[in-house]
């Protein structure tokens, strides 16, 4: 097995677990509706759990069955495409959510907005070098 589809099989299952975090502890947060940015934030991971998941059971089927995913042409352009957007939406949404916890410093719960935030900083940065790293496997072949 080439040690990039098992890089990028991790930065999956990475993704899928950041993403989970975050959700459940902005579910778990006290009046999360009350800021626009904590449910764009709930949004964007409710959309990147899923994403992460079906990509890292379709990566780990197609390992064990033999036949490489990854292989050049429009799905694998649909992937990295969808990997960039998805990274785009996750920093917003960080960051979003990061000013108003900065801008409004005694929140309730501020702790669970705080931790929230982190998880989809790094859920931002394992989608990203998902994207570069699924690119550059995309342009090598």
């Amino acid at each position: 097995m080439d040690r990039r589809i098992i890089i990028s099989f991790i930065l999956r299952i990475f993704q899928m677990i950041f993403s989970c975090s975050a959700l459940a502890a902005m579910t778990t947060a006290q009046d999360v509706d009350d800021y626009v940015a904590f449910s764009f934030l709930m949004i964007i991971m409710s959309l990147l759990t899923p994403w992460s998941l079906m990509f890292a059971i379709a990566q780990g089927y197609s390992d064990l069955a033999g036949y490489l995913l990854l292989q050049p042409g429009i799905i694998k352009i649909s992937i990295i495409i969808g990997d960039a957007i998805l990274s785009f939406l996750a920093l917003a949404a960080a960051c979003s959510a990061a000013a108003v916890i900065n801008y409004f410093p005694d929140l309730k719960g501020s702790s669970r907005y705080q931790l929230a935030a982190t998880l989809a900083f790094f859920t931002w940065i394992a989608t990203t070098a998902s994207s570069l790293l699924n690119f550059w496997f995309f342009h090598s072949m």
